[in-house]
């Protein structure tokens, strides 16, 4: 049976996977469990692709023996695999993973310059860049596919984030999870907190005081009591000395960009490239991709603000660069003088560029309309994890000051603790309107997923780029086979990697705000090594995603001891998009405990195994981990 199987499968590979890479006709797990509401497509689409197959009208898989991700067939007689599809079924066959951070080596091209690499976890590298087009240092974040192959051709999402944010902040808003299986390579560009991503008229202050830190230092001397403050910081922000304007979109569109189709194997076309931004960031994606639409196959923008034609929003782009300690009116100019290059970069302004890819593009705008939504209260625990560092968060977003204050007092009415995210709200509304009006006037297509109630809330971000994932897949068509990012399922075989934690680095295990190993400190249970999450403010995390059968009986066990004034955590097993399937309330255990939770997993296949621990304000506490094992038997 398993042969007749796989020789089915290679009829379907050969109609469907010629191209380096391949590419499945089922969707992948993010195309398979987001749930698109809202949506309003001003022309219906006649792209094949979105007739494809579901997963249910796919032949079953044989459950013994289960085919890799993307359906390729063992190599036969009849058939040669391209060599991504190659490498991606030995690692199947041969049932392994690979750490795909350790497969990158960053180089120096296209005049950036590398002062430092990170490695955050198995999938994400950090890469920070000096640049004569910039005044400061600048870090892109790459998130690569699980098992990432060089054999391979992903296609790129650049994420772009929101007035005073990093190349961090899509790593709190879920997109990790959220392309956990998925076979797409992600870079979260940082652009400037206050750049509107363009290239500014006029030069910065003596070294960017703001962005280099050094105001939080000073600020941080206070509050220790500290005498020695350096007032001079704040002289030299009001006496300009000319560095030069920081150019972010050159280097973003002439640098950063070549230079990721340098380094990690990209497929190096329109087609291969989409962007996507929040605020600021979503201005950002539609301003590049109605200026550069050779570039990019696809944007989206969350709340973006679309339309800089009124007064309002050029005053507000005006003050921006204050942010990131540059004087205000930097950018375009003041009002009045800064009409043309501000609307030169208006993205409502540049729709007419679209034309000629009109047939081949696809934009999607998402937002709300600055009233109280369902999800604009957040859980103080997960409000604490969202802000770790709640003086650099201060210093860093003065913008994020006024629109995301309901984070720190998530129980009182909306409009009193998130005193600007209405006003933002009601704003981008209204130009996200204005610009699918010129779209729909030149018959341009879009995807409206106006969700009605709803404020300027990072909440909804995250769940916009769950909705918009498979969307952008779509988009780019044939994709590389999804990644095997853990060992297949098997009963008996535990489905935890590493769950000793002697792996170098991070290995599979990843986190949310402060976790790590201990490497030969003494602490683990046994062996050399154990995992710990620690912090003095919300949420600290060490998780892992892992591939499980379903509808059978798992038991996830693991030793853990906390400090003794842990009051708050969990251990479990969720969802990829944080829904939990089993979890256990954890106390105070001083000596190594063994945990033990036993859950079916209905119809997952893909969970996340995690343990975590919810700090007090300025209140040390942290757990340890070791010997963690997830192991089925037949039901």
């Amino acid at each position: 049976m398993k042969m007749l199987f796989r020789i089915s499968l290679i009829t379907l590979w050969l109609m469907s996977a010629m191209a380096c890479g391949g590419s499945s006709s089922s969707p992948t797990t993010a195309e398979a469990t987001a749930t698109d509401t809202g949506t309003n497509e001003t022309k219906p689409s006649t792209d094949p692709k979105e007739n494809a197959p579901t997963e249910e009208e796919q032949d079953p898989v044989d459950e013994e023996e289960p085919p890799p991700s993307g359906n390729i067939p063992a190599p036969t007689e009849e058939t040669t695999l391209s060599a991504c599809a190659a490498d991606v079924f030995t690692r199947w066959q041969t049932n392994t993973t690979v750490i795909p951070t350790e497969l990158v080596t960053p180089t120096e091209a296209h005049g950036l310059t590398i002062q430092s690499t990170t490695i955050q976890n198995q999938r994400t590298l950090d890469v920070t860049f000096t640049s004569d087009n910039l005044t400061r240092a600048a870090t892109a974040r790459l998130v690569l596919p699980a098992n990432y192959s060089k054999h391979c051709e992903y296609p790129v999402l650049y994420l772009l984030h929101g007035g005073g944010g990093t190349h961090e902040d899509w790593s709190w808003l879920g997109a990790e999870q959220t392309t956990a299986n998925v076979p797409i390579i992600l870079v979260q560009i940082d652009g400037g907190k206050g750049s509107w991503f363009a290239d500014a008229k006029f030069p910065s202050p003596n070294g960017d005081w703001l962005a280099e830190g050094i105001l939080e230092q000073n600020v941080n001397r206070f509050i220790n009591g500290s005498r020695d403050m350096d007032f001079k910081v704040f002289l030299d922000a009001l006496n300009p000395i000319p560095n030069g304007p920081p150019k972010w979109e050159s280097y973003i569109i002439e640098q950063l960009i070549p230079w990721v189709d340098d380094n990690l194997s990209t497929r190096n076309q329109r087609n291969g490239r989409a962007i996507a931004g929040l605020s600021m960031g979503g201005y950002g994606a539609m301003s590049y991709i109605t200026r550069y639409p050779e570039l990019f196959i696809a944007g989206a923008a969350f709340s973006g603000a679309v339309d800089t034609t009124d007064t309002l929003i050029s005053q507000w782009v005006g003050v921006s660069p204050l942010i990131e300690g540059r004087l205000p009116y930097t950018i375009f100019g003041p009002y009045g003088a800064d009409i043309q290059a501000r609307q030169a970069h208006n993205p409502t302004m540049n729709v007419s560029n679209l034309l000629p890819w009109r047939d081949d593009i696809h934009l999607a705008f998402y937002y709300g309309n600055g009233n109280a939504g369902e999800l604009d209260f957040t859980p103080i625990d997960e409000a604490q994890a969202l802000v770790p560092d709640p003086m650099k968060w201060l210093t860093e977003g003065v913008q994020d000051i006024l629109s995301n204050t309901q984070l720190l007092l998530p129980d009182l009415p909306n409009r009193l603790s998130n005193p600007m995210g209405w006003i933002q709200e009601q704003e981008v509304h209204q130009m996200n309107l204005n610009m699918q009006r010129e779209l729909a006037a030149l018959g341009i297509p879009y995807q409206d997923h106006g969700y009605g109630d709803g404020m300027h809330t990072g909440t909804y971000w995250k769940r916009s780029l769950q909705q918009e994932l498979p969307h952008i897949l779509n988009a780019f068509g044939a994709l590389p086979p999804a990644p095997i990012r853990q060992a297949r399922a098997v009963v008996g075989k535990d489905a935890i990697t590493d769950g000793n934690f002697e792996m170098p680095h991070m290995g599979p295990w990843q986190c949310t705000n402060t976790c790590g190993k201990d490497e030969g400190l003494g602490f683990a249970f046994q062996g050399e090594n154990n995992g710990y999450a620690t912090g003095t403010l919300g949420r600290n995390e060490i998780r892992q995603t892992v591939n499980v059968l379903p509808h059978h009986t798992y038991q996830l066990s693991a030793w853990v001891r906390t400090s003794d004034n842990f009051s708050n955590g969990y251990i479990g097993a969720r969802e990829l998009n944080g829904t939990n399937v089993k979890r256990q309330l954890l106390s105070p255990h001083t000596d190594y405990t063994k945990l033990v939770l036993e859950f079916d997993t209905n119809e997952h296949t893909t969970l996340e195994v995690y343990a975590n621990v919810v700090a007090k304000k300025g209140i040390d506490t942290w757990l340890q981990i070791d010997d963690v094992s997830l192991i089925t038997h037949e039901p």
